[in-house]
């Protein structure tokens, strides 16, 4: 099979190379076919779907690569972009949750969940992740700069900035009126048109009120308040010298600002710090408490505000030599003042808003807009210390103010809380992205063999409990150090992530069942089987297990389902290579099914004895003694019923009464002929494997089928055309399921036809041909003897016999076959043989693999 995979693999390669696009797709059908685990034949598969439109099989490729590779990020994203084609916007969602998980920090991720969202109407889920997504980024950027983008994203992006700017203004605005100094208000959600701007200096980063005058600098003629505060500066300049610690500093650029180009130099330093009083509305009641006076003075001013608290109160320290870059603020809704408390002599620190550079001196505020682009220098060789709080802007009333208020409050609390509403990470969005950045910089370590990679993966699942690719790699990396308890912990966790993930569930259930936890096990082979009914070992091993357990029907229910998937299951301890665990499974689910069979058969046929005798031949681990060399049916085998290739007309009352309806039943035929293309199937559904002289007529109308009755249900379609045909049925001992005869069909062979030599699958029955059209030159052998067909002339015989037919004619050969109980059998065998194949078909179909536990944390 290796070979021949290898070979299939070669051509569709040089099929690609060559541009023969639609031979490389059936190829790398057939490879997948045969290996399931082929990930590159899928990936091409769905690639060729969807460059032709066909996103569900598109969708049903990447389904099926996922189920092998299911931490891929790529993968989930393209299963996502598949089903927003098909406009299946569930699906898409959690296709996008997926890669999301897996790729934080993929702006493309976000994006395609926000829009994703949005047409499933989640509108806050798609307005947090779009707000996320695009925040920072330039309009050009999105508008034009994605002209190359897929399709999907393409569109979602164009739509976003629309998207984004009425959601937040439905949000935060409510019945508030955009009157006043509040006309024309709006949150910067990356316009479709860049704004025009009152000042060129002036660009606000976050909200802007283009109805208040452009003005960069404040005085004391319009702070009424600001000659009050510099009357506080002894006491607040007494508290710093007491109390103020630089252990208390933190940066204020944080690290993760080192992205951007502007912030690298000071960016999770000091040279830039700050101690909190207030920041974004939270009090350091520590901090606070070694700091009364400063905020006796500021309690008096016109603060900004969020739920009551002033939304930001810090001292600012700015390091010898420092210089803080240009930039703009978030709103001209606000002042930002600074009070100078210790300030190095000289004229080396110095501020700049707009086109002014003023110098600070200790005890006089500076108040301005931070909109204006500004910066700020420490020129001198000590440290400068600031106390900054904000202040609304004066060109607003005091009814503006309380009105802003409500609405920044309910923007910073929807602001603020994006990353944390996106509980299906297990963690915030910040925190998913940072523990993203550590497993990255992990695997960068284990591939230079740095033994630190354990202890970054580990910061990993710390901030982000679970993540699936640190949980995997703590997993192996545990066990290869033989600490095995601390892999399967990790394990366990990884599998709870990932409970559709099939070789996660097995290699979890193996491990578990080895170390005796029988609950656990159950429940991760059963998900195991439902993630991946195609693949054979789990029901093998699974299987295995639940027989160890005692629970043999159970074992045999999943045995057998798994011989329907694949037939080689009960046959792979007879092969000489096979892995010794695998063969010792295999050859007990070939017994355990064995057992099954021959007590559902026993308890079935006990009250006659020649049944009781019968044989499920392909359930025997030993050669059946047949009678004849020649007959070997392949299901069921009574010895001691005679052997009889053909019947004799003697062993046919019935025959005559049939024959004489000939006329009858070939006018019905006729008279259904027409349409038999329509209503009629291939006799051999495609797939079969029969070998390769069966080729011409495998799944094909070559040889066609026009049912009556099949397995014992009756055709709807067709039954009703044929009412005397049925009628004289009734004169023979027909082989019935319940009530309807379990075969009647019309068989159709086209001119030049062969149907191989075979075998029939019991030989309980009779099989009976009525020819009906029969031109020249067409016969069928029954073990060595040939006989041609003769219109109205019964032919019945064994099909559990070696047997063959050929129309080597220009035209076309129609018999009517049904099936009879063999003349051997009373009433009592009959109804024997009845019971047994009732038992087993019942049991068939009552089969079921449980359902699992979604995760081991139910356990």
């Amino acid at each position: 099979m290796a070979n021949s995979l290898q070979e299939l693999w070669n051509q569709a390669q040089q099929a690609q190379a060559q541009g023969q696009l639609d031979q490389a797709e059936a190829l790398h059908k057939q490879i997948v076919a045969s290996k399931p685990d082929a990930l590159p034949s899928w990936q091409f598969l769905s690639a060729r779907a969807a460059a032709r439109g066909d996103y569900a099989t598109s969708a049903h490729a990447i389904r099926n690569y996922l189920k092998v590779d299911n931490l891929s990020a790529e993968g989930w994203r393209s299963l996502g972009v598949a089903e927003m084609q098909q406009e299946n916007w569930a699906k898409a969602l959690e296709a996008f949750k997926e890669a999301l998980k897996l790729q934080p920090g993929g702006m493309a991720n976000l994006v395609y969940l926000g829009g994703a969202a949005q047409r499933a109407g989640e509108d806050d889920l798609a307005a947090d992740c779009l707000s996320l997504a695009l925040q920072g980024m330039p309009v050009a950027d999105i508008l034009s700069g994605n002209s190359k983008a897929e399709p999907t994203l393409k569109a979602i992006l164009e739509g976003a900035p629309a998207f984004l700017e009425e959601y937040v203004a439905n949000l935060v605005w409510g019945d508030i009126a955009h009157d006043g100094a509040l006309e024309g208000a709006r949150w910067r959600f990356h316009e479709t048109k860049e704004p025009v701007w009152n000042d060129p200096h002036q660009k606000p980063e976050r909200f802007y009120l283009p109805a208040i005058p452009p003005k960069p600098w404040f005085g004391h003629e319009d702070l009424t308040w600001g000659k009050a505060l510099e009357g506080a500066f002894d006491d607040i300049l007494a508290e710093v010298q007491a109390a103020l610690s630089l252990d208390d500093a933190t940066p204020y650029i944080a690290t993760h600002m080192a992205e951007a180009e502007q912030w690298q130099k000071l960016a999770g330093n000091k040279d830039w710090s700050a101690i909190h009083l207030y920041n974004g509305g939270i009090p350091n009641e520590r901090i606070l408490s070694k700091f009364p006076k400063t905020m006796e003075a500021l309690e008096k001013l016109p603060l900004c505000r969020t739920g009551g608290r002033p939304v930001e109160v810090f001292f600012s320290l700015l390091q010898p030599g420092m210089h803080i870059v240009p930039h703009h603020g978030t709103s001209n809704a606000r002042l930002t003042v600074h009070l100078p408390i210790i300030v190095p002599e000289g004229e080396g620190c110095m501020l700049r808003a707009g086109d002014e550079t003023r110098v600070m001196e200790a005890g006089k505020l500076f108040a301005f807009d931070d909109t204006f682009e500004h910066e700020a220098w420490n020129k001198s060789d000590s440290l400068r210390v600031n106390l900054i709080f904000e202040t609304w802007n004066p060109a607003l009333s005091s009814e503006e103010q309380q009105e802003l208020s409500e609405v920044m409050d309910r923007y910073d609390q929807w602001f603020s809380g994006r990353g944390r509403r996106m509980d299906f990470l297990g963690t915030t969005f910040a925190q998913a992205a940072q523990a993203e950045r550590l497993f990255q910089m992990a695997e960068q370590t284990i591939r230079s063999g740095d033994p630190q990679a354990a202890g970054q993966l580990r910061q990993a699942i710390a901030l982000s409990p679970k993540h699936k690719k640190a949980l995997r790699y703590l997993a192996d990396m545990a066990f290869d150090a033989g600490e095995d308890m601390q892999g399967l912990e990790y394990l366990r966790r990884w599998g709870a992530e990932v409970p559709m993930h099939a070789p996660t569930q097995y290699r979890l259930a193996v491990v578990e069942e080895q170390i005796g936890t029988a609950e656990r096990a159950r429940a991760a082979y059963l998900r195991c089987i439902h993630a991946a009914p195609g693949n054979i070992l789990s029901y093998l091993y699974a299987g295995y297990f639940f027989e160890q357990q005692g629970e043999e029907d159970l074992a045999a229910q999943i045995y057998s389902l798994g011989n329907d998937v694949d037939g080689r299951l009960t046959m792979l301890f007879r092969q000489a290579d096979a892995d010794p665990e695998t063969a010792l499974r295999s050859k007990a689910a070939f017994q355990c099914i064995s057992r099954r069979m021959h007590a559902l058969h026993q308890g079935a046929t006990r009250n006659a004895p020649r049944i009781l005798e019968a044989q499920w031949v392909q359930n025997l681990d030993h050669p059946v003694g047949y009678r004849e060399a020649d007959q070997k049916p392949h299901e069921f085998y009574i010895p001691g019923i005679s052997p009889h290739r053909f019947l004799t007309r003697d062993q046919m009352p019935w025959a005559e009464k049939v024959e004489a309806a000939f006329a009858d039943i070939k006018a019905e035929l006729l008279a259904a002929l027409p349409r038999a293309d329509e209503a009629g199937r291939p006799y051999l559904d495609a797939g079969t494997d029969m070998g390769a002289a069966f080729d011409p007529i495998n799944g094909s109308m070559n040889w066609t089928a026009l049912d009556l009755f099949r397995d014992g249900k009756a055709n709807e379609a067709l039954v009703g055309a044929f009412p005397k045909t049925l009628d004289v049925l009734k004169a023979a001992p027909l082989v019935c399921v319940g009530d309807a005869p379990f075969e009647v069909f019309f068989s159709l062979l086209k001119a030049h036809q062969h149907i191989p030599p075979h075998f029939g699958l019991s030989n309980h029955g009779i099989t009976v041909h009525l020819p009906l059209l029969v031109p020249p030159n067409c016969q069928i052998r029954v073990g060595q003897e040939w006989r041609p067909w003769v219109e109205g002339k019964l032919i019945a015989f064994d099909d559990s016999f070696d047997h063959e037919a050929r129309n080597d004619s220009d035209d076309l050969r129609v018999v009517l076959i049904f099936e009879v109980w063999h003349p051997d059998l009373t009433d009592e065998e009959i109804e024997a043989v009845r019971a047994s194949f009732i038992a087993r078909d019942s049991w068939l179909k009552a089969r079921r693999v449980p359902e699992a536990p979604a995760s081991t944390e139910e356990m």
